[in-house]
Formats: C-alpha cells, sequence, structure tokens
C-alpha cells in the first residue's frame, strides 16, 4: 500500500489511500451549499480515515482538531487525496508513488 508521510509542526503522520466505503462516504453526495464548517468536518473525518488506514495508533479526529492549524489541515487534505489517487501533486510537491509498499514525505513547519 503506498503511503505518504508528513512532518507538520514537529509531529509525524502516516496516511494511506481511503479505501472505497471512504471515498463514497467523505467525497460523494456533498450538498450544494455546505457550511463551511460541514466541510471541515467531512474532511476531518476523510483525514482521520486515512491515518486510521496507515497506523490504527495515530490521531483520532478529535485530537487532530485540537492540534492541527490551517496550513497542516490543508496539506493533510492534499495528501490523502494525493495517496488516494484522487488528485496530483503540484509542481514542487512530492507525488505519492502508486507501488505497492512505497511511501513519499513531505514537511510543513
Amino acid at each position: 500500500m503506498a503511503t505518504v508521510n508528513l512532518s507538520i509542526a514537529g509531529r509525524e503522520y502516516k496516511l494511506a489511500p481511503l479505501n472505497l466505503k471512504q471515498i463514497r462516504q467523505y467525497l460523494t453526495d456533498i450538498p450544494d451549499g455546505e457550511s463551511p464548517g460541514s466541510a471541515a468536518q467531512r474532511s476531518l473525518g476523510m483525514i482521520a480515515a486515512s491515518l486510521a488506514n496507515a497506523d490504527p495508533s495515530q490521531p483520532t479526529a478529535a485530537q487532530l482538531e485540537e492540534t492541527l492549524d490551517l496550513e497542516g489541515f490543508a496539506a493533510m487534505v492534499r495528501a490523502v487525496l494525493q495517496v488516494s489517487g484522487l488528485a496530483q501533486a503540484a509542481t514542487g510537491e512530492p507525488q505519492p508513488a502508486v507501488d505497492s509498499g512505497s511511501t513519499a514525505s513531505t514537511a510543513i513547519s
């Protein structure tokens, strides 16, 4: 399984692809006019699912909500979408490999 390692504010996180059930849960049937708070909660759940897929001992959504700032949150959303094959990395960002057992890394200070 491809994974992405992120270092955000000195803490290491390992993200793994979402499975099909999680993609359906977090990325389909998004209501028109969804509030920013609701969208953030949906994204936070998606991040927590990706972290748990990589290692169940990683922080939960509630723990992430207490520790992540907006920059780290956005970086994690991008990384989850990339490692799940739903988005490509922007120029200058690491591109997660799709080979089984591969890992890409990046750091956010």
